[in-house]
């Protein structure tokens, strides 16, 4: 389970890739056929991740044993690296990714009257190719973007999304005309990381791993993402549907076991709880006796029901030979 590519050389070989690549652009065929079944994405994404920082091999491992590792979670660094800030905006990434937003709508840039549709498209796709229960069926185009999906199907690369982990969509988003004008500024990615610390930072006696971290106002979910780091249960809910679709692309892209959560990691939470009366909730440590209420374990239930966040149906996993 451990990376088979560092961060680093995995980041130079997307780097010089991209230099042998320059007009990857041009070479879009408007004319190819490709039937996308509803998760074909996530056949990358497995095997690709894995090769770098080991999460989606590290849910395939539990999910066949049925047991936690001895190797506790597979740590993931939320920046961009020197020269590359996506705080700015300007990271290869986000360069990538504004370029593929503008592919579907073939007519200059996306961030237009019609940017907030472009966006939630685009996500909307990406949930499909995840396979994500909330998205069954390959989005329907925009007015005016026939023909997105095969361009995209071409053009997306999720090396950049891997090289680099980020909550890429909660800046387009705060940047879009719907963001500002519903108010949307995420917490800064340095803030999210201390107080991630602050909650979750400290020793304790029972495994960090069972314990139980809610969000009842997830954003795009970044103190998820950060979460993901020392907890394997994570539960949110959003007032805004275009919040919840980006947390879920962005658990699905970096903290699976929230994307898909492990039935036995809450077998083995609901033993430990019975073992030691102990309630498994990083917000024990939470004063507010308010926000208590919100994270209470009987409400968790009805967090995880909101449509975040999505049971697995052992069954019908397939992707273990993919690794």
């Amino acid at each position: 389970m451990n990376s088979l590519i560092s961060p680093s050389d995995f980041r130079k070989q997307l780097a010089d890739y991209k230099k042998a690549n320059p007009d990857k652009k041009k070479k879009v065929d408007p004319d190819l056929k490709r039937d996308l079944q509803h998760g074909w994405l996530l056949n990358y994404l497995m095997p690709l991740e894995s090769m770098v920082w080991g999460r989606w091999a590290y849910w395939v491992h539990i999910q066949q044993f049925k047991k936690l590792p001895k190797e506790g979670i597979p740590q993931i660094e939320f920046n961009c690296g020197n020269g590359n800030s996506a705080e700015s905006g300007d990271s290869i990434t986000m360069k990538h990714l504004d370029e593929c937003l503008s592919l579907i709508c073939k007519y200059g840039s996306w961030q237009g009257w019609s940017g907030a549709n472009i966006l939630e498209y685009f996500l909307d796709w990406l949930l499909y190719g995840f396979g994500s229960h909330t998205q069954t069926k390959l989005p329907k185009e925009p007015n005016g973007c026939e023909g997105a999906s095969i361009r995209l199907y071409q053009y997306f690369d999720l090396s950049y999304l891997v090289a680099y982990p980020w909550d890429y969509f909660g800046y387009l988003f705060s940047e879009s005309n719907i963001g500002k004008g519903s108010a949307f500024f995420p917490t800064p990615h340095n803030v999210v990381h201390m107080m991630t610390l602050m909650t979750m930072g400290q020793p304790s006696d029972q495994d960090s791993r069972l314990f139980a971290v809610c969000d009842p106002c997830v954003g795009t979910g970044r103190m998820l993402l950060y979460a993901s780091n020392y907890s394997m249960r994570g539960y949110g809910q959003d007032i805004n549907p275009f919040c919840v679709k980006a947390t879920m692309v962005n658990c699905y892209l970096y903290a699976p076991w929230f994307a898909k959560p492990l039935t036995v990691i809450d077998d083995l939470a609901k033993e430990v709880e019975a073992l030691t009366g102990l309630s498994l909730e990083f917000q024990r440590l939470v004063k507010n006796k308010s926000l208590q209420s919100l994270i209470d374990p009987n409400n968790l239930a009805a967090s995880r029901a909101s449509g975040l966040l999505e049971s697995i149906n052992v069954d019908s996993i397939d992707w273990f030979s993919v690794i």
